[in-house]
């Protein structure tokens, strides 16, 4: 089994900051208790408090594909578009050691 982590940054609107903050948050105490949810942390940049990275490790890829799935995930995204200026950038990894 390969342990999968993704960074996925996420670029705010003009004034929709605080909300896609908030947003986020939401997705976090239920992330973490799935099953094959290692770490799931939120963080805001302190150079651009309208940029905001997730950090997510996985037991793999089926355990993320079921993350997806998930219906707070699906409420999450049904409201991406009106809280990001730009399609989430997501950068996944594969950890080694």
């Amino acid at each position: 089994m390969t342990d999968l982590s993704n960074i996925v940054l996420l670029k705010a609107r003009a004034g929709k900051s605080d909300q896609l903050g908030a947003a986020l948050k939401e997705l976090v105490k239920p992330t973490r208790q799935e099953p094959g949810c290692a770490i799931c942390e939120l963080n805001q940049s302190g150079d651009d408090p309208n940029t905001w990275m997730v950090y997510e490790r996985w037991a793999g890829q089926a355990a993320f594909d079921s993350h997806m799935k998930q219906p707070y995930v699906a409420r999450f995204l049904q409201q991406l578009d009106e809280l990001v200026s730009d399609p989430p950038e997501v950068r996944p990894f594969q950890h080694r050691y």
